[in-house]
């Protein structure tokens, strides 16, 4: 009882001195002479809150953590695998086949239930923690269920559903023909009524506050209840005093009696009627803040209660507030939040910290009230004088008291600081809820923004941090901001201060400072001035940030790019001509750098860029055409100023250029691939001065053989012959010569692959042959045979059917090529990179079809109808019909057909059929089940080479007529015709003593039919009547009455016949029907008594054909019953006179033959007793005291009844005891006693003349006589 309760994620309590404690002891003065202390000793009669059970730390907690797996989750595993297990057995039980298997799986299935039951507790589930005499005793349920599975015992069901269907429709036909409830009747508690109780009263008493608890107000809460606790005791007026807390006033608050009865009947809402010993808490409502005592309590009795009353204190509840004077900081400041407490004192406040929406921690602060030594001397303390009927009210003075959280921020972003909890020095508690925004107790949050410092360099700098700009061009200076991504966007814009000195060449050196403001990374400032740039600092709208190195640069404006040049010629050793030159140039800037220029020959202009990496270069000019060549440099460009026109300057080079003679091979250096016998063509491409005569040689297997060719042109072309073998060749470029007559040595070679053979075509063969026989409209594949390399394009043509020839590509040597048309097919060509030749003993194959099957009907009774179409005999519904057929082909034959079936009325159904045929003679069953016309479409065929299809194959149409079969019926199938044997009422006429019975017909008149009479108990052989030439389809059969004797006769049609000649032989007939010659009914009553109790059964027995019915009177009322047995029971539900006066049978129906009768039996009502008018009478007495007990009584006299005493019990506290049983007669219809002692007076049983009750709760002791379900008795004293 020392702490609040607390959930287990939070703090831990904070350690508490001593408890503080209080005297009430109004006669005492407290010494006020001694030293004070800095925190005075505040006395208080409020306990503090126990803990909930749940917060206890011995509290099991499941083996699998329920971060991991809830615990709704783990049960519902446990049930699932609980749910498998029994799949399991069912499954194991339905395959048991003999005994060893069901002792084996019964052995089993106990173990492993056994193993489940057992290990399921140690998983510490809540709900599923069960004892050991629980979990024995589901595992022996669940052998009992094993045994019965697998030993397969029935289990029975049905007997179990009828004992819970009258157990929850126990229902009984009553003498009125209404069903009634037995235990309605047999327990009515309207029998027994009233009860009489005896209090002796106990002296009461009153408490204001009996747990101690304490209470606070304020908006959210402006009224709490202060719990009066009452004990023996009924309350008329409560009176209560009030101390203010600020001006100790004091207020008398007077409870009326109407208040404090209402407040009664709320306090005993909860308890039970017959809990009268319980003490009651009246919880009265206020609204003021004070201190509270209980003055006085007076009872019913108008006599004051004993009471005793702590002061209970009513103040307004602790708040707390939380505040700052800015909201914005930087990373390393302190949080300086203030929070504000106000109560009575001391406090305890909890608070979490949350940074950017996360929870790092709640901490729970202690404050204490801060206590001024000076405020009072011991002087004046000595001096005050205390008046003793006065409570003490120091202890509940309020305060206001406030502290500073300070700690360091280093993490930016939002940093929350929210009050979760206050309570004050009373143990009032006031928590914050965060799901309650616009609640007096939402939660009190400050939140900071905690803004990074920026941090800024210049970034983008070379090793010498120098920018080298063009002369009057801006550049930005490359501030970098670091860890750009971590300031928040309010720190935007930053402020840049920076600035600039000068580099003083050819003026005085002058410096200069400059504040730029960055709105985001890439707004940086534009310098031009040529000097030294050096950032000074950084400011965010927040925070000063840092400047880190690097933080200064150089700007520098270089020279514009420029060159000089100078060339020398390069000549010719041989002819002495000039082949080319030498330019070497001299550049100003800053490299490196790139010339371009043009070079002019023949009225075409040639744009070129040479590129030089330092400040002089040269750059060689060699032409291999002979001609006149202009150079003109026009633009030079350096790594600062970009391209600079140099046109002014007219940089112009001439040169006639006469180069030696050359000559190379046109095009790539591959090897050129040519074909066997092909000759081969090589371009050669000359330069110098035409014409030239060329010289070159062709090698091959080690033999050199050389050439001379003249030529007028640039480009001439080597003509070689066609090659004789294959493999490699060489051509050499050995020399040329042109006009100069200067001859140039060459070494360029060109190699020639040659093909070792042509490309070779050929069939293949099929076993053995180039021939082949295929099914129509397959797809046949020809085997081919390629030499050469893939892929190869053939051509072929069908010779027989004289279409055009067609090619196709080929990539496999072995190719083959599919052909889906029969002839000879031949090959005409094939080639590949080269041509090819056909093997001219290989070149055809040929192709052949195999035969269709054929269809044909060789029934000679069959007629044709139309070009395709044949009919055949009609015949009755059920008769066999064969259809036969003849079949040509390679058996076995596969024929589908269509059957459409057209029936007299309805719709028509069509039915598709295969049939597989053996041999070439078959025969079909045609179907005749139903009457209509059927026509049958046979339109496929097909045989062990083909499958059934429509082509190739003409349909054949077949058309049957089916008669329907003839049916007869009795019109009112199932008809039970009776009457008496010897009644008087019937005549002896013909048509009187004639049973006519309608029969219906279906078919074509005239009918035949052929009728069955069984005489059952005489005969099992019936007896056959023929009726023939009957002329209409509705017929009445005459049937003598006088040919039937005493009993039951069946009569049945066994066949009917039509014109058609169509016949049904009925093996049973649904609509025969039954004649019933019978005798009176009789009635006799099973018991021979005449008095019966209400509540009991009245039993008769028939005799006759059932059903039957009873004819009576009750309560002078004529009834009617209809009784399906032979037995008429009924439930006496109500008194009177019962008078069987007739009985019918069904032997003819409309009571034809009923039994007159007077049988008489007498109902009498149970007797009934009532204390005090069959009300609950409560007497309180005192000790000595007497009540006089009236009961009442209905009946037939003399009355016998039997009374108890039972003590007065609260209620949930066990059965009350029985303290005295008394037994009492009497001759009239009340009777008085008088009673004194305490208890519950009541009757138990009571009994007339002729029936006696006992209360259901009282039978098993014995309590009354015998009778009907024990609790009636029947006197036979008249």
């Amino acid at each position: 009882m020392n702490g609040t309760p607390r959930l287990r994620s939070a703090f831990p309590t904070t350690p508490r001195t001593d408890p503080r404690r209080r005297t009430f002891n109004n006669n005492e003065r407290s010494a006020l002479g001694s030293p004070p202390s800095p925190f005075p000793e505040r006395p208080s009669p409020i306990i503090r809150p126990v803990k909930t059970p749940g917060e206890r730390a011995g509290a099991p907690t499941p083996l699998i953590p329920t971060e991991i797996v809830d615990v709704p989750s783990q049960r519902f595993y446990v049930f699932g695998f609980y749910i498998a297990l029994t799949a399991w057995r069912l499954y194991n039980s339905y395959n048991v086949e003999n005994d060893l298997d069901s002792t084996w799986l019964f052995l089993k299935w106990v173990g492993i239930d056994a193993a489940f039951f057992v290990a399921l507790p140690a998983f510490k589930i809540p709900w599923l923690e069960f004892s050991f005499p629980t979990a024995f005793t589901l595992w022996l349920l669940h052998a009992i269920a094993n045994a019965f599975l697998m030993y397969k015992i029935p289990i029975p069901f049905l007997t179990w559903l009828g004992a819970l269907v009258k157990v929850a429709y126990d229902r009984e036909l009553s003498i009125s023909e209404h069903r009634v409830k037995p235990g309605d009747i047999l327990h009515n508690s309207s029998i027994i009524l009233g009860k009489q109780i005896i209090h002796i009263l106990p002296e009461g008493s009153a408490i204001l506050n009996p747990e101690k608890r304490a209470f606070c107000i304020d908006a959210s809460r402006p009224s709490v209840e202060l719990p009066i606790q009452i004990n023996q005791t009924t309350p008329i007026s409560i009176e209560l005093q009030r101390y203010d807390l600020e001006t100790e006033e004091v207020e008398t608050i007077t409870i009326s009696s109407k208040q404090a009865r209402q407040l009664k009947t709320q306090a005993d809402s909860g308890h039970h009627k017959s809990d009268t010993n319980t003490p009651r808490t009246l919880h009265y409502p206020v609204s003021k803040a004070g201190l509270y005592q209980l003055q006085r309590v007076i009872d019913t009795t108008k006599l004051e209660v004993r009471k005793r009353s702590f002061d209970t204190a009513v103040v307004h509840c602790p708040l707390a507030s939380i505040s700052t004077q800015s909201e914005d900081r930087c990373t390393g400041e302190l949080s300086n939040v203030a929070l504000r407490v106000t109560g009575v004192p001391p406090f305890k406040v909890k608070y979490s910290k949350t940074v950017n929406h996360k929870q790092f921690s709640s901490i729970v602060q202690n404050v204490l009230p801060h206590v001024d030594l000076d405020l009072v001397s011991s002087d004046e303390a000595s001096a005050v004088v205390l008046d003793p009927r006065r409570p003490h009210m120091g202890w509940t003075k309020s305060t206001t008291e406030s502290f500073e959280i300070n700690e360091s921020l280093h993490q930016n972003g939002s940093h929350s600081y929210t009050i979760e909890e206050v309570e004050d020095g009373l143990g009032n508690k006031v928590v914050y809820n965060g799901s309650k925004s616009k609640d007096f107790h939402a939660p009190r949050v400050q939140s900071l923004t905690v803004h990074n410092r920026p941090r800024v360099t210049l970034g983008g700098l070379n090793s010498d941090r120098v920018l080298r700009v063009r002369e009057g061009n801006a550049i930005p200076l490359p501030i970098s901001i670091q860890h750009v991504d971590t300031l928040h966007p309010s720190d935007w814009p930053l402020n840049v201060k920076y600035s600039f000195v000068s580099d003083g060449e050819g003026e005085a050196v002058h410096s200069e400072n400059h504040v730029h403001e960055m709105a985001d990374r890439r707004s940086m400032p534009l310098i031009s001035q040529p000097g030294k740039y050096s950032l000074d600092s950084v400011d965010s709208q927040f925070c000063r940030g840092e400047v880190v190195e690097p933080s200064s640069c150089l700007l520098h404006n270089p020279p514009k790019p420029g060159l000089s040049m100078e060339s020398e010629d390069i000549f010719d050793k041989c002819a002495g001509n000039p082949i080319g030159m030498y330019v070497n140039f001299d550049f100003t800037g800053t490299p490196p750098f790139k010339v371009r220029y043009t070079i002019s020959h023949r009225g075409t202009d040639f744009p070129k860029v040479q590129e030089f990496s330092g400040m002089r270069g040269q750059m060689e000019l060699r032409e291999r055409a002979a001609g006149s060549y202009i150079y003109t440099i026009h633009e030079i460009e350096d790594q600062v100023y970009g391209s600079v026109s140099l046109k002014d300057q007219n940089l112009v080079l001439k040169q006639d250029i006469k180069p030696p003679a050359s000559a190379i091979f046109h095009g790539d250096n591959r090897a050129v691939k040519a074909c066997l016998g092909s000759p081969v063509s090589i371009p050669v491409r000359l330069a110098g001065q035409g014409p030239w005569d060329l010289d070159y040689e062709l090698v091959h297997a080690g033999k050199r053989k050389k050439h001379h060719i003249h030529s007028e042109d640039e480009l001439c072309m080597i003509e070689l012959p066609p090659f004789a073998e294959g493999g490699s060749y060489s051509v050499v470029l050995s020399g040329v010569q042109d006009k100069s007559r200067c001859r140039t040595t060459l070494q360029e070679e060109r190699k020639i692959e040659v093909r070792q053979e042509q490309p070779r075509a050929a069939f293949g063969d099929i076993d053995g042959k180039r021939s082949i026989l295929a099914l129509d409209g397959r797809s046949v594949k020809l085997p081919l045979r390629l030499n050469g390399f893939a892929p190869w394009a053939v051509r072929l043509q069908n010779l027989d059917d004289g279409s055009d020839s067609f090619e196709q590509i080929f990539r496999d040597a072995n190719a083959e090529i599919s052909v889906d048309r029969p002839g000879t097919y031949e090959i005409v060509s094939i080639h590949d990179s080269c041509p090819g030749v056909v093997d001219s003993k290989a070149n055809k194959f040929q192709v052949s079809w195999l035969p269709r099957p054929t269809l044909s009907i060789k029934d000679p009774a069959i007629g044709t109808e139309g070009s395709k179409g044949f009919r055949k005999a009609a015949v009755c519904q059920g008769d066999e019909s064969v259809l036969a057929l003849g079949l040509t082909g390679s058996p076995p034959f596969h024929l589908k057909y269509q059957q459409k079936f057209e029936p007299i009325k309805g719709p028509a159904a069509i039915s598709n059929k295969p049939v597989t045929l053996a041999g070439s003679s078959a025969q079909v069953n045609l179907d005749t089940s139903k009457a209509g016309e059927y026509s049958y479409v046979f339109s496929e065929l097909g045989d062990a080479r083909y499958s059934p299809d429509k082509k190739g194959f003409a349909p054949i149409v077949l058309w049957q007529q089916v008669y329907p079969l003839p049916s007869a019926k009795f019109s009112q199938a199932g008809k039970t015709y009776g009457y008496c044997k010897y009644d008087p009422t019937f005549t002896n006429s013909a048509e009187a003593e004639t049973e006519n019975i309608p029969i219906t017909f279906t078919g074509t008149p005239p009918f035949s039919v052929e009728i069955a009479i069984i005489h059952h108990g005489v005969s099992t052989r019936p007896e056959i009547i023929r009726q023939k030439d009957i002329a209409t389809r509705s017929y009445s059969w005459p049937l003598s009455r006088a040919t039937l004797d005493l009993g039951t006769h069946t009569v049945s049609i066994r066949s009917v016949k039509d014109a058609l000649g169509c016949e049904s032989i009925l093996d049973s007939d649904p609509s025969a029907v039954r004649i019933h010659v019978s005798s009176p009914p009789a009635i006799i009553p099973l018991e021979s008594q005449e008095h019966y109790c209400v509540g009991e059964h009245v039993s008769f027995s028939l005799s006759g054909q059932a059903p039957f019915d009873v004819f009576y009177t009750f309560q002078n009322r004529e009834r009617k019953a209809r009784v399906s047995g032979n037995e008429f029971r009924r439930l006496a539900e109500s008194p009177g006179e019962f008078v069987i006066t007739g009985v019918s049978d069904s032997a003819m129906g409309n009571n034809k033959c009923r039994a007159r009768k007077d049988i008489r039996k007498v109902i009498h009502p149970y007797p009934t007793v009532e204390i005090g008018k069959g009300k609950t009478v409560i007497s309180d007495i005192h000790e000595g005291g007497e009540v006089d007990i009236l009961f009442t009584f209905t009946g037939t006299p003399p009355f016998e009844f039997t009374y108890t005493r039972t003590e007065n019990l609260r209620k949930g506290t066990g059965k009350a005891r029985v303290l005295e049983t008394r037994h009492d007669t009497s001759d009239e219809f009340s009777k008085m006693i008088r009673a004194s002692d305490e208890g519950i007076y009541e009757v138990v049983s009571i009994k007339d003349r002729f029936c006696s009750y006992t209360k259901p709760s009282h039978k098993a002791a014995g309590n009354g006589g015998g009778g009907l379900m024990g609790g009636q008795k029947k006197l036979l004293t008249y």
